[in-house]
């Protein structure tokens, strides 16, 4: 009867241990959607920025008129919502103009927030994207 009792407590550690890492793999997974999804949110606030700027430039606006009109759709596509605009100088995005204002090219940085990634002590996950 003395080892019935052995075997059921060994049984109840494997079931523990398991559950602990099924919860640590839903865990990651669920990590690694939020990258994802934050990436993609950066790629397409992006996107419209270096649009709307472009816009800008073909109409005959300046350079400032272009850039204002960049961070604005920054911020219209949920840019300032994972922390590519701060609203002040020390923002993570960048719109940079090049050959004689024909190209426009908007960076944006952000961060996802994690969960697993919090619990084991680390960083936030950063993204940089640019179009």
């Amino acid at each position: 009867m003395m080892r019935r009792s052995r075997r059921r407590g060994a049984s109840y550690v494997i079931v523990l241990l398991g559950l602990v890492a099924l919860a640590a793999t839903a865990t990651l997974s669920v990590d690694l959607g939020m990258l994802l999804a934050a990436r993609q949110q950066l790629q397409n606030a992006a996107d419209a920025a270096a649009v709307a700027a472009g816009l800008e430039l073909c109409l005959g606006h300046s350079t400032t008129e272009a850039s204002t009109m960049a961070k604005t759709y920054l911020t219209k596509n949920g840019a300032s919502g994972i922390g590519a605009i701060s609203g002040n100088s020390g923002d993570t995005s960048t719109i940079q103009f090049a050959n004689d204002n024909s190209k426009v090219v908007v960076g944006a940085k952000g961060t996802a927030g994690l969960i697993f990634g919090n619990l084991i002590g680390g960083r936030p996950g950063a993204k940089r994207r640019a179009a």
